[in-house]
């Protein structure tokens, strides 16, 4: 078992720590969106605007499930790797139990909340009669998994906490490819359709989870016995992390919604425009979104060893990496917008969103 007192961020160039940290989480990051662009890719092939504005439909309402988890996977890892960096193994292992308790009770309440009340929900975002049906069925399937997602994304935090970029990886990683096995047999082969590919995402999130919660109990250690007077305690800590940054990150699920529900106005084709642009922004642009997830155990772990010199370097390399990963990003979209719209056989106002 790994030395859990091992605060590796504390030594060493921290623009390296921030760019291995970040390229490696968002290629897992990646493949958790990747997993919705390919559901997209693939449900466009069936040659239907009405399922891929769907799918566009339903998936404004999962990110904003997945905003709430990867909030609290910010919390795990920057309590977590505070812990270690003050060299308490037992409180690290404390802090990632009731994280983990906290992302599954979410994970359990917001369906509960949201499954009752879809019909109204897609209504909001604009979505009436046939395709509504669709992203209802569609949400039926996935929505009672955010539990398994929030739990597998605490795991990564965990893992991404003990300094283990790598294994942190995987998990994502596996489950991507779960999801590109199982969406053609399931779209395709048994003709499933739109239901077909949320079959396939709750696959791939069964598979994250396995691959996520393993490597942090076998190696690490990470998860202690859950106890209600510890999550009970741990409450205002983790609140403290995890309110401000599921706000944060819950913002951009709600500007998606408020455009679909505009983009609703000028047809399925706009709505199936948007989707594509939706589901792929997230995957070009992960490594930005995986920054607050992968820097939080860098300054976790030297704010636990009273290393604050590289505390506030840690955060000038962030915003520095930053600006030249969207740059660099940007400048790439723009030369290869026709090509990208042409992998998704993208006409009329879908090709013309994607373009702009």
């Amino acid at each position: 078992m790994a030395n859990l007192t091992d605060a590796r961020f504390t030594e060493g160039n921290l623009m390296r720590h921030v760019s291995v940290m970040s390229f490696t989480a968002s290629i897992g990051l990646m493949a958790i969106f990747a997993v919705d662009l390919i559901d997209v890719l693939f449900i466009s092939m069936l040659g239907n605007e009405a399922l891929a504005a769907a799918a566009g439909y339903a998936g404004s309402v999962m990110f904003f499930a997945s905003a709430v988890n990867i909030g609290l996977s910010v919390a795990a890892g920057a309590l977590v790797a505070k812990a270690i960096g003050a060299g308490d193994d037992h409180e690290a292992r404390e802090f990632a139990t009731s994280v983990a308790v906290f992302s599954v009770l979410t994970g359990i309440l917001l369906p509960v909340l949201a499954l009752p009340v879809l019909d109204h929900i897609l209504a909001f975002l604009g979505a009436s009669g046939e395709v509504a049906e669709m992203a209802e069925r569609y949400l039926w399937i996935i929505l009672p998994t955010t539990m398994v997602s929030g739990l597998s994304m605490t795991a990564v935090a965990v893992l991404r906490a003990y300094g283990d970029a790598p294994r942190a990886m995987y998990p994502s990683l596996m489950g991507g490819a779960v999801n590109a096995v199982f969406d053609p047999i399931l779209i395709f082969a048994l003709g499933l359709g739109l239901e077909g590919a949320a079959w396939a995402t709750v696959l791939a999130r069964l598979a994250t989870l396995g691959f996520a919660i393993y490597p942090a109990i076998r190696l690490y250690n990470a998860f202690a016995k859950p106890r209600l007077k510890c999550t009970f305690r741990d409450i205002k800590n983790a609140s403290g992390i995890a309110v401000p940054a599921v706000l944060a990150t819950v913002a951009t699920p709600v500007g998606t919604a408020l455009v679909t529900r505009e983009m609703a106005k000028y047809g399925t084709d706009a709505v199936a425009g948007m989707a594509i642009i939706n589901r792929m922004v997230p995957v070009v642009f992960a490594v930005i979104l995986a920054l607050s997830g992968s820097i939080g155990p860098i300054i976790g772990q030297n704010f636990g060893a009273g290393r604050l010199d590289r505390v506030r370097e840690t955060f000038l390399d962030g915003i520095g990496f930053v600006a030249l990963y969207v740059v660099s990003v940007a400048m790439l979209l723009f030369v290869l917008r026709e090509p990208i719209a042409d992998l998704f056989d993208a006409t009329g106002q879908t090709r013309d969103l994607i373009v702009l």
